[in-house]
């Protein structure tokens, strides 16, 4: 259906039983469709499918957005298909236990990616070594707008990587770092990252074990920030 359709724009196909065959197929078609702009497989043991689903992705220029959460997420395919697809803008990637390993194509993907502007990441394994080297590359990355790492294990060192790229990043414009482990000590590295960026807008860090003087720390930024609008 897909490989003649040129109408169908959003196929949802969360919480079904597709597995590599079934990949296969969605793949194939993908390689050819130019309508469909949002693809979900969201609860979905699709594994080794996402061999044919990267091959996809390097040859559709048409696809946007793409749910990929809770699928037994394989990484060295999809990451190292997005070096070289120019299309997808939106990449959800949620509960897959995604760790330092997997960071390492993330990374090297965002090094070179340009189309890229919104990735969730929610609800994996990153810990502070796998941010360590994804916020180094977002460091010469204009592109990506919105990131989400909430429930990351992310603890101070962690919040001190995201600083650092904070006060050179000039494209995030949302960050969500929620339900991690950040501090105090961390908040503090992050607010001296506000004092001095004039991009982000949006800030979660909510959930984080933060007291009154992470907090006092947040408020002395915003003395010189006025571009933040939300913090939480």
């Amino acid at each position: 259906m897909l490989q003649v359709n040129s109408t169908l724009s959003s196929l949802l196909l969360n919480g079904n039983n597709i597995q590599a065959e079934g990949a296969e197929y969605i793949s194939k078609a993908l390689e050819i469709n130019t309508s469909l702009t949002t693809l979900t497989l969201g609860g979905n043991d699709i594994g080794e499918g996402f061999y044919y689903l990267s091959k996809a992705l390097e040859r559709n220029s048409t696809l946007l957005t793409i749910n990929l959460n809770f699928t037994s997420f394989k990484s060295n395919y999809v990451f190292k298909a997005l070096e070289k697809n120019c299309g997808l803008t939106t990449l959800i990637c949620c509960y897959n236990t995604l760790g330092f390993q997997d960071t390492q194509y993330l990374s090297q993907m965002l090094e070179t990616n340009s189309t890229l502007t919104e990735l969730n990441l929610g609800e994996n394994n990153i810990r502070d070594e796998g941010l360590k080297l994804i916020f180094k590359s977002l460091e010469s990355n204009s592109t990506l707008r919105i990131f989400d790492l909430n429930h990351n294990r992310i603890c101070p060192e962690g919040a001190r990587y995201i600083s650092n790229t904070l006060k050179a990043n000039k494209g995030l414009t949302k960050l969500d770092i929620s339900y991690n482990r950040i501090e105090d000590e961390g908040v503090d590295h992050i607010a001296q990252a506000l004092a001095t960026n004039s991009i982000l807008t949006f800030l979660d860090v909510s959930s984080n074990d933060i007291s009154d003087k992470g907090f006092k720390s947040i408020s002395q930024a915003l003395i010189t920030n006025t571009t933040i609008l939300t913090i939480k």
